[in-house]
């Protein structure tokens, strides 16, 4: 079944206008009919809600599928193997220390034999070995115990300190956009002036002008424009087709991010360039070869000077 909502075809736009209650009543009459009679539909519409959810339920799968136990037993081969050099380290100074004490004692007694000597010596260190031993395992005790409390107890402050929001943005992005075909955008309106009004819109929503040169790209086909949601801040995403065949995102968000010069970096299988300028944050990403992708970023950043 065509999905269409009074005789158009039903947009992601369309369909975050209906989770945010934007759409008039027909629309919304119309487009439930559609949602009823299409899986397809429905699931765009399922990603699209799930855009606002917290973003540390996201994760947390992700915390509950750490290798804990690998990771406790690597600490524990690593932490075996450093005892291990401990001892030959402290085994090679024992017995220098042995070899000099020796030394000074027959110069002390030269009627002593280097037999009589060393049995002294040993004599006087065997109660230094169990000792050793026993701070070597209480030492392996404490550290285990606690790696194993920080694994179990601050999982999700390890995950923080891993994933910055900055990070998770962006993999949210390339999520979305790896489910994207040709098809999603060869319906989109390419007229000029709803073109035009589109990103007057969504530069609104987002607190920053977006001039109609974004739309304007030597070898990318400009298709639409349409806001999204990332937490509380509104998503802006500029679609379009490389090649009539490949699609492009050019994504915006503001964020707390210090200025970054652009930066490269692969996310669900797709090239991405990102940076971040006057508290925004902004990245361009597609399925093509990193120069092809920088060069239009570098063109698109200057679009918004």
């Amino acid at each position: 079944m065509t999905s269409e909502v009074n005789s158009r075809p039903v947009t992601d736009e369309m369909l975050v206008a209906y989770v945010d209650g934007e759409l008039t009543q027909n629309e919304r009459t119309s487009l439930e009919a559609a949602l009823e009679g299409n899986q397809e539909l429905r699931a765009r519409l399922a990603l699209l809600q799930d855009g606002d959810r917290p973003w540390a339920e996201a994760f947390e799968g992700l915390l509950d599928q750490a290798p804990v136990a690998e990771l406790e037993a690597a600490f524990a081969a690593a932490a075996h193997t450093h005892a291990e050099q401990i001892q030959a380290n402290q085994a090679r100074a024992d017995h220098a220390r042995a070899d000099q004490a020796r030394a000074e004692l027959v110069q002390a007694d030269p009627t002593e034999t280097t037999d009589q000597v060393a049995a002294k010596d040993d004599a006087a260190r065997s109660w230094w070995r169990p000792a050793m031993a026993a701070c070597i395992a209480v030492t392996l005790m404490v550290g285990f115990a606690a790696g194993y409390g920080t694994n179990q107890v601050q999982k999700p402050d390890i995950m923080a300190a891993v994933q910055t929001e900055a990070e998770i943005w962006r993999q949210a992005v390339a999520d979305y956009q790896a489910l994207y075909t040709r098809e999603t955008l060869s319906t989109a309106q390419t007229d000029p002036i709803a073109q035009s009004a589109g990103l007057l819109r969504v530069g609104e929503a987002l607190g920053l002008a977006l001039p109609d040169a974004v739309s304007q790209v030597a070898g990318l086909d400009y298709k639409r424009a349409q806001i999204l949601k990332f937490g509380e801040q509104p998503l802006a995403q500029l679609a379009y087709l490389y090649q009539d065949d490949i699609p492009i995102a050019f994504c915006i968000v503001r964020l707390d991010e210090a200025d970054q010069a652009a930066t490269n970096e692969v996310r669900s299988g797709l090239n991405i360039v990102h940076w971040a300028k006057d508290g925004f944050s902004l990245m361009v990403v597609g399925d093509l070869p990193v120069e092809e992708l920088n060069a239009f970023a570098r063109e698109l950043e200057g679009k918004m000077i």
